[in-house]
């Protein structure tokens, strides 16, 4: 190898300028991979109190960067020279010459120096999207791209043309097409890996709503081969085998938390088994590779410690699901512009992405729809593959859940319809009706097993619950619509798009309009017969299946807006859609429609709706009939090819050899920009878009030291008391008539982070009560806590303490519920903090003092007892705990066996009075004798702080 002095000929300078640059521009690589991947130790808060914002900050230099910088470029170096050889032997060139091109192929990284500015708070508001993960990628892929180019000559764009689009344009657009569904699902997949319910399959599984039934149900799939619950309610079965006890000897047939009891005995869950039987493989699976695990807030002590196939495997339904609605709607509409914006909408703008990772039946529900869909509308290939996807299509979303029975049936219907008018298409009917035939069957079997009669209803009936309520039906359907607290247009303004679709697509595309509305209405109407509430949670969940066929109808308006729509069209959607978001949050117009029952006052808000349903579809007809007779038709298609035609010269331009430069300068510039922002405005770029992104941080980081920006010298430490009180924070909320919901959260972030572990205070306070604000019930840390109220004139104060014994994926919201309806504003403040503990392992939470008093030394005349309070995740465990000044001199002991309810108070006799400053150290054993690590810190009196004595690293 050449010496790295002879890289650049002096009596050439322009090759030394060459190789000075290169080695320049390595060492900004190096730096910007030092910020990016290594800087983990700032800290950045923002304290808001009465005085105003203070911002505090641990760094005030790149200390921490500089170092990890000095080894990324080390490893650089020796690449960057062995890539240059290896260009330089192939080419017969110049070390110096492949030196310098090979660093340039890593020139994209530069862009990492913006790692820490896109997790910013204004970042994270604007676009609800991490952003880091994305810009990882991207860097990434310029720099393998930029190699492939240096070494091979090849470019991605000619590689990927020569391997999915051989010579024709239509080949080039499926592949054009084929790239671009790719690079959506890979959004998709990047969404869900973000997602608490991607990581909860792995570590802390918490499950809510009906989730544990159907996890219940494929443990006893997995278990016994049969729906039989009998003996899978490990950790309550004594109660629940009470419970069953008590209903045999009376006769009785419902059984607890929406189960029966079977007519040959038996317990069984009214939910349909079709997603529980999905899981079933993965979960066998996954019991094969690990132990159980006793989850800390709910007894589905059967799960294995990490469910990975399980989760991968409903990523790979939720993919499928995925490409099923791609090639729909790519051969509904022909146009990959109208393909992406749908795709989008499907991702950003429908709650669809929320729950396929959740053990619901949605997503395994939208698979079949649509794999029936696409082979009723554009058949598959194989006329055999056509026909197995209609019969698992329709015969499997009956068993998912019995309300997706409507859409099997009109997928049915149309088929036959389609079938029957041709020879060829009744032998099709005939071998699909086979196929259909003994899923039909079981599925009556099934319930007649279980019931005694054949009929999807019968489960509910038993129970003692009415399915459906035909007389309700208006209060519903518009409800379902219109509500202005829980409806589909103000849920998901997407709504509006695809209501005004119906109306395009029967005066444009009517055959096609008409199949879709012909599968989705019935479900609708059955949906607006069910007994519903008015709430958020139940619109979302029982129209989530209709979504994506409301996006067709919302690509039937934008089609027609591309193509032939006026500016009258532009405006009206306009209005309509400021209107909406106004109402939002201004309420200038009610529609409040639970359809439980119709009330009276009801009624008027049921003609309202159904009066502004039809002038919206007549002003659609009198604006469609006024743009054809006055020829005022704007045509997107034809704006966008002038656009394109006068910005190609620009376009050109841009791509010049100056701009390049220029841009290659800014690139350059990109570190002491970072530096210099660094220095100036760091805190306003990096503030914690959230109370739990703070927390992390700050536990990244145990030797933090925080200072005002404006007085360095004022340093707080960590283990100082009023490091913990920087974290506290106080929210204003209000609770409104007609809403029985109230989401409440702690800063702008939109998405799930991770709490700490610890012990947390939430407390409410509620101005002026009404008397029918009794009973509440709040949501947080995947727990549902019902709270107590009683109201008084004034203030009314109700507290809760959380324990989390492990760092947990969260939503920093906190959502609260009101069990009556309020007659008046309620005006209300949440307070929530940490309170100071001691965290061992993921098994033991310490805190100072007890119910009576949070002071842990209790003075007993020349001695001192302390006082602890200690909680425990598993019942029957025994602990010892010692406590310990600085300098190793016992201060005191105490061990003890938690009962169920995991806490006990525990006495430490102290030998000595505490020292008056300093540090105490608390040692825990558990019942091996195995010393626990541990993290946190409090004051034990006003000047001593305990620490762990074995800190987690």
């Amino acid at each position: 190898m050449k010496p790295l002095s002879s890289m650049g000929n002096p009596s050439n300078p322009r090759r030394s300028w060459r190789a000075a640059g290169a080695v320049l521009l390595l060492v900004l690589v190096s730096y910007a991979l030092g910020i990016f991947l290594f800087d983990r130790d700032l800290i950045v808060h923002k304290k808001i109190d009465a005085e105003g914002a203070s911002v505090y900050a641990n760094a005030s230099d790149l200390a921490g960067a500089a170092k990890w910088s000095a080894v990324a470029f080390a490893a650089l170096a020796v690449l960057a020279l062995a890539g240059g050889k290896t260009w330089a032997a192939a080419r017969g060139r110049g070390l110096g010459e492949g030196f310098a091109g090979q660093v340039r192929t890593l020139a994209p990284a530069l862009f990492l120096v913006f790692g820490r500015f896109v997790e910013g708070k204004a970042v994270n508001y604007i676009v609800p999207l991490p952003l880091a993960p994305a810009l990882a990628f991207g860097v990434l892929l310029a720099v393998v791209c930029g190699n492939a180019r240096f070494h091979r000559g090849l470019r991605l764009g000619d590689f990927v043309r020569r391997r999915l689009g051989p010579p024709g344009a239509a080949r080039r657009e499926n592949a054009k097409t084929a790239l671009l569904i790719a690079g959506l699902a890979s959004l998709l997949v990047h969404l869900l890996t973000l997602s608490p319910y991607y990581r909860r399959f792995s570590s802390n599984m918490i499950f809510l709503g009906d989730e544990p039934k159907y996890l219940r149900m494929a443990y006893s799939l997995a278990s016994d081969g049969d729906a039989d619950l009998t003996d899978d309610f490990i950790g309550d079965d004594l109660f629940v085998y009470e419970m069953y006890q008590q209903a045999r000897a009376s006769g009785t047939r419902p059984l607890g938390d929406y189960s029966v009891t079977g007519r040959r005995g038996g317990i069984y869950h009214f939910h349909m088994p079709g997603i529980s039987a999905l899981i079933w493989p993965s979960l066998v699976l996954d019991f094969k590779a690990y132990p159980r695990d006793i989850p800390n807030t709910q007894p589905l002590m059967f799960l294995p410690a990490k469910m990975i196939v399980t989760r991968l495997w409903m990523l790979a339904h939720a993919l499928g699901f995925f490409f099923c609605l791609a090639r729909f709607y790519d051969r509904m509409f022909r146009s990959r512009s109208l393909l992406a914006v749908l795709l989008l909408a499907f991702l950003f703008g429908t709650a669809f992405p929320e729950f396929m990772l959740q053990v619901y039946p949605e997503t395994a529900a939208g698979l079949s729809l649509f794999l029936g869909l696409n082979a009723l509308f554009f058949p598959f290939r194989g006329t055999w593959t056509n026909r197995l996807a209609l019969v698992i299509g329709i015969g499997s979303l009956p068993w998912l859940h019995q309300r997706f029975a409507p859409l099997a049936v009109s997928l049915y219907l149309l088929f036959l319809v389609r079938a029957l008018r041709s020879r060829a298409g009744r032998r099709e009917a005939l071998s699909v009706s086979l196929g259909l035939a003994p899923a039909g069957a079981a599925y009556a079997y099934y319930f007649y097993a279980i019931t005694g009669s054949p009929l999807p209803w019968s489960l509910y009936s038993l129970w003692g619950t009415s399915y459906t309520r035909a007389a309700i039906f208006p209060s519903g359907f518009f409800g379902y619509v219109f509500d202005t607290s829980s409806g589909l247009l103000v849920l998901f303004p997407v709504f509006l798009f695809a209501l005004a679709g119906v109306y395009w697509g029967l005066a444009r595309e009517r055959p096609a309009a008409l199949k879709l509305l012909a599968v989705i209405l019935p479900y609708f109407f059955l949906i607006s017969i069910t007994p519903w509430h008015g709430l958020s949670w139940e619109t979302t969940r029982m129209s989530l299946i209709l979504f994506p066929v409301f996006l067709v109808f919302a690509g039937f308006t934008l089609r027609a807006l591309a193509e032939s729509a006026s500016w009258a069209h532009l405006v009206f959607y306009s209005a309509a859609a400021a209107f909406l978001m106004g109402n939002k949050g201004g309420r200038f117009w009610e529609i409040s429609l639970g359809n439980v029952l119709i009330l009276p006052h009801q009624v008027g808000y049921i003609i309202q709706s159904a009066v502004v349903l039809i002038l919206f579809f007549l002003a659609h007809w009198g604006l469609d009939l006024w743009a054809k007779k006055s020829k005022a038709v704007l045509s997107l298609d034809k704006l966008r090819g002038r656009i394109r035609e006068r910005s190609g010269p620009f376009l050109k331009a841009a791509a010049g050899p100056v701009p390049r430069k220029v841009l290659a300068g800014l690139m350059a510039g990109l570190p002491g920009l970072y530096a210099a922002v660094f220095f100036n405005n760091w805190g306003d770029k990096t503030l914690s878009p959230s109370y739990f992104r703070t927390m992390a941080m700050v536990r990244r980081s145990p030797e933090a030291r925080l200072h005002p920006l404006d007085r360095p010298t004022a340093v707080i430490k960590r283990s100082d008391p009023e490091f913990v009180g920087l974290f506290r924070r106080e929210v204003l909320f209000q609770l409104w008539p007609g809403r029985q919901r109230e989401s409440v959260r702690l800063g702008p972030a939109f998405l799930l982070e991770r709490c700490p572990a610890g012990a947390y205070r939430l407390d409410l306070e509620f101005d002026d009560a009404p008397p029918e604000l009794t009973h509440l019930s709040l949501d947080f840390m995947g727990e549902t806590r019902p709270i107590e109220v009683s109201p008084r004139t004034g203030t009314t104060f109700v507290s809760a303490t959380y324990l989390a014994f492990e760092d947990i994926f969260i939503s920093p919201e906190f959502v609260l519920r009101h069990a009556a309806p309020l007659s008046r504003p309620v005006r209300a403040k949440l307070r929530f903090s940490p309170l100071p503990c001691l965290v061992f392992g993921r098994e033991l939470i310490v805190l100072p003092g007890d119910d009576m008093s949070a002071e842990a030394v209790r003075a007993r005349g020349s001695r001192a007892d302390i006082v602890l309070t200690a909680y425990a995740r598993k019942a029957l465990s025994s602990y010892a705990l010692r406590l310990a000044g600085a300098d190793g001199v016992e201060m005191g002991s105490a061990a003890a066996v938690f009962p169920a309810g995991g806490k006990r108070r525990l006495l430490i006799p102290g030998d000595a009075l505490p020292p008056a400053d300093g540090s105490a150290v608390l040692s825990v054993f558990d019942g091996t004798g195995r010393s626990l690590s541990g993290r946190g810190a409090w004051r034990f009196s006003s000047s001593l702080a305990v620490l762990p004595a074995r800190p987690i690293s």
